[in-house]
């Protein structure tokens, strides 16, 4: 399994780089990045989603939700994890970024 910085470095590699640096600043602010990366990881791996699309979406969210109401950067994985996955079964997808933005403003964000 991929460690966090074979994470990141995937990300680079599939990101603008002022899109990057600003998204793997945030990152690395929480704690739990090592395991939150992990599950990262996993959560690219069992998408259909590109992984320039993941780094989008990880942008949206952190400009969307104020950091003060994100618990750990688990959390923030998560509710990105469950957006991918509630597009799986459509055949055309919307980018995950959209995906993010649409239930941020459809659900909100509750930090648990």
């Amino acid at each position: 399994m991929a460690n966090a910085e074979d994470i990141l470095e995937l990300l680079r590699t599939n990101s603008k780089p002022a899109l990057f640096t600003q998204i793997e600043n945030t990152l690395r602010e929480y704690s739990d990045f090592t395991s939150a990366m992990d599950r990262l990881a996993s959560g690219i791996d069992e998408s259909m989603f590109p992984v320039a699309e993941w780094s989008e979406a990880l942008n949206v969210f952190f400009q969307e939700v104020s950091h003060s109401r994100i618990p750990n950067l688990q959390s923030a994985v998560g509710y990105i994890i469950c957006c991918a996955e509630s597009q799986a079964s459509l055949p055309v997808r919307p980018c995950l970024g959209e995906v993010v933005e649409e239930m941020l403003q459809e659900f909100g964000f509750e930090g648990d």
